[in-house]
């Protein structure tokens, strides 16, 4: 058989939606700017939504 794992069973973090649990564990700063990312995103997709 093949010796390659499919991606599904190793149980890295990527490709997948992190839980909250996980996001926490990362350092305050990352979460800060992971936060600070989504909320960009969000408020340029609201400004487009308005025209």
């Amino acid at each position: 058989m093949s010796s390659t794992t499919p991606p599904s069973a190793q149980p890295s973090k990527k490709g997948r939606k992190p839980e909250k649990s996980e996001a926490m564990a990362d350092s305050p700063q990352a979460t800060n700017e992971e936060l600070r990312s989504r909320l960009m995103d969000t408020q340029i997709e609201l400004q487009q939504e308005r025209g």
